[in-house]
Order: structure tokens, then C-alpha cells, then sequence
């Protein structure tokens, strides 16, 4: 019977602890094995058999507040670039929102005044259904134009009911 019959192919985990633990004086090459065996030098249960002093756990210092901040850091900096970004991009972004609805009711109010206030000019005045027309485009384009030309506009059209009342 040849000497080989009975050998197993390592796995590629145990090929590379195998590798790894080559150089490491600290264990022998049955080391590279996983075993469940209990007896190991360096367990209680042999050094206690044998007499070997076992050797207490001492008291692990804590980390210093500073390294665990440290350490945090190193493992998120992704996350704190990201949050340092988007949270200041997105308090623009509500400020800039809410801004910009309250603009739009201040319009919108403005417009109701100036449609009372077309509403009571007699029908005799000339430029009354041209003031009637622009007021209906305006209230048509408001959704497509930005703050600055709702505001240019809807001052026109007040100016111009102004000079009309006179």
C-alpha cells in the first residue's frame, strides 16, 4: 500500500494558514489544521494538568475618547463628507422652498386685490378689457414664469390701474 493512499488535498484555507504560519515560530505546522481538540499547549485544561502557571487576565485599558473618535472617523469619512454636503445643500433647498411659496401667496393676494379693484372700474374706461386681458394672461402664465417676472408684471399691471383711476 503506498503512504499517499490515505492523504487528503488541503483545503485553500488551510493551504493558506499553512503558508501564512510557515515563517510563525509560534505554532508548528499542526497548527495549520482546525482542530477542536482541547488539549492544545496553551489551553486551562493542559496547563492546569501539568502544573504550568496560568497566566490571569489582566485589566484592559480603555481606548482614550480621542482614538475612538479616531477610529470612527477613519471607518465613516465617507458618511461625514456626504452629511457635510447634504445637509447644508438640502437646508438651502427647504429655506429656498419655503421662500419661495411664501413670495407666491403675497402674489397671488396681490392679484385678488387687482382683480376687485379691475372689477370695480365703470365699463366706461377704454383700457379696462386690456387690463381684463392682461390680468387673464398673467393668472395663465404664472406656473411658467419665475418670481422676478411675476413681480415685473403684476407692478405693470398695478401701475396701469393706477394711472387708470386717476
Amino acid at each position: 500500500m503506498s503512504s499517499r493512499k490515505y492523504r487528503r488535498k488541503k483545503s485553500s484555507e488551510e493551504a493558506r494558514r499553512y503558508r501564512i504560519n510557515l515563517g510563525d515560530n509560534e505554532r508548528n505546522l499542526s497548527g495549520t489544521y482546525e482542530n477542536q481538540d482541547s488539549m492544545l499547549n496553551g489551553s486551562d485544561e493542559y496547563s492546569a494538568r501539568y502544573g504550568e502557571k496560568i497566566i490571569e487576565k489582566k485589566d484592559i485599558r480603555k481606548k482614550p475618547v480621542s482614538l475612538v473618535i479616531q477610529d470612527w472617523v477613519r471607518e465613516n469619512w465617507i458618511t461625514i463628507l456626504i452629511t457635510v454636503i447634504l445637509l447644508p445643500l438640502l437646508g438651502w433647498l427647504i429655506k429656498s422652498t419655503y421662500e419661495t411659496n411664501s413670495q407666491m401667496a403675497v402674489y397671488e393676494y396681490r392679484m385678488e386685490v387687482l382683480e376687485e379693484q379691475i372689477a370695480d372700474i365703470p365699463a366706461t374706461v377704454p383700457n379696462k378689457d386690456v387690463i381684463e386681458l392682461k390680468m387673464e394672461m398673467l393668472e395663465q402664465e404664472i406656473d411658467d414664469l419665475n418670481i422676478v417676472e411675476i413681480e415685473r408684471k403684476l407692478s405693470a399691471l398695478e401701475n396701469e390701474l393706477r394711472d387708470i383711476t386717476r
